[in-house]
């Protein structure tokens, strides 16, 4: 028995002894570990091939080897865990998944051409064509994006380009890059002048006064503007609205009056006006107006009812051949103005 433990301790301590009789690898010693590849959760690429390092970080060997190819300019591709432990055995990689549902998105960089440099460049060329003022453009091919590869020149342009101004549409052919193209695709679309109308900076009520600080511009399609639509300011300056006016919103000439300067049922100044002389009394307006409209007002001494001219705030003027609508003229006006002597006959 004694015999028996004495063969089985040397059994147990004559490989420790061994393991630590042996030299420790140099790096070991050194206190340097290698650190594990690591997948990397997505990448980015430029070119047209998927490398190792693109992949995996801690590639000490490799990292430049490509193992897979790169999607197209502006795309992306989704490497499974199947095909990365395809690509880490083909490279002799100590690659070891965390679980198995690992997985990285690789994209490719890329330089866009979209609708509004192309919208720009079909500007240019309508100047080039006699075009003038502002332009409405829409292309055919709704909201067009183009990608390129990230390492070709910037810049393209529009060949072939053609404008028909009777129908009002333009074709042309798309060369990107401008030298040595790779994309060469055919671009159309409408074209529609844009006209500015004045539309209202803050909501207006009855009653106020339109001014020019009250105006902004908003530009509108020309078919979009109909010919009950005000295009000017001065059309609007000095207006009051028929009705509650919100901002920001074409103005129809039957939107806007001009202010009221005699209200219907108020008291009024009436002004008897003529070449000689001049006379003032007291009236109640039968009709609202504006400055310059003829309305309706009564005298309030006789009672009868003239048409007046509104000349200002709350009052009218009536001309010398409305006379006998007023009070009868004091006889000293009448004498100081007698009719001439009739000529005598031969």
């Amino acid at each position: 028995m004694k015999a028996f433990l004495i063969l089985l301790a040397a059994a147990v301590f004559v490989p420790v002894l061994a393991r630590a009789s042996e030299p420790a690898a140099p790096k070991a010693a050194a206190g340097l570990v290698r650190a594990a590849p690591v997948l990397k959760p997505a990448v980015t690429v430029e070119g047209d091939l998927i490398r190792l390092g693109d992949l995996f970080d801690n590639v000490e060997k490799g990292a430049d080897v490509p193992v897979a190819y790169a999607p197209k300019p502006g795309r992306q591709v989704v490497l499974e865990l199947d095909q990365l432990w395809s690509i880490a055995r083909a490279q002799r990689l100590q690659w070891r998944p965390r679980s198995r549902f690992e997985r990285i998105v690789v994209s490719r960089a890329s330089r866009t051409i979209g609708g509004k440099e192309i919208k720009a460049e079909v500007v240019r060329q309508l100047e080039d064509h006699g075009f003038e003022g502002d332009a409405w453009i829409q292309l055919d091919r709704r909201n067009p994006m183009f990608h390129l590869p990230k390492n070709l020149p910037e810049g393209f342009r529009l060949a072939d380009f053609q404008y028909d101004t009777n129908r009002g549409i333009f074709t042309a052919v798309l060369h990107a890059p401008a030298d040595a193209p790779v994309l060469v695709t055919a671009i159309s679309g409408k074209v529609e002048r844009v006209v500015s109308v004045p539309v209202l900076k803050r909501r207006v009520e009855p009653g106020d006064v339109i001014r020019k600080e009250d105006i902004g511009w908003l530009k509108l399609r020309e078919r979009q503007v109909k010919r009950t639509i005000l295009t000017s300011a001065d059309s609007l300056i000095g207006q009051t609205p028929r009705r509650p006016f919100a901002a920001g919103k074409p103005v129809r000439r039957s939107d806007v009056e001009a202010q009221r300067l005699v209200e219907k049922g108020k008291l009024v100044r009436m002004i008897f006006r003529t070449s000689f002389m001049e006379l003032t009394t007291r009236g109640r307006a039968i009709e609202s107006g504006s400055n310059g409209d003829v309305v309706k007002v009564m005298n309030l001494k006789s009672k009868k009812v003239v048409e007046a001219s509104v000349a200002g705030p709350g009052f009218v003027v009536i001309n010398g051949t409305r006379q006998l609508s007023l009070n009868p003229l004091p006889p000293a006006a009448v004498a100081h103005n007698p009719p001439p002597p009739a000529k005598a006959k031969e």
